[in-house]
């Protein structure tokens, strides 16, 4: 008798335990494909930042002192 009993225990644990794993899984992939995809929408590109760095400042050019 409590071979049977320990049996059944056995198998009422894994039914449970296979019927959560189903429904977990078949509520995971319902929900996953329930939402409807929205199309990606393609947007205007904003124009390009465009960084210019400044090269050496050139001197200022030599200004010839007038004297008598």
């Amino acid at each position: 008798m409590h071979k049977g009993f320990s049996d059944m225990v056995k198998w009422i644990v894994g039914s449970a335990l296979g019927v959560a794993v189903g429904g977990i899984t078949v509520m995971a992939f319902v929900l996953n494909n329930a939402v409807p995809k929205v199309p990606v929408q393609t947007t205007v590109q904003p124009a390009p930042i465009i960084i210019n760095v400044p090269g050496i400042a050139a001197p200022a050019p030599a200004v010839k002192a007038s004297g008598p």
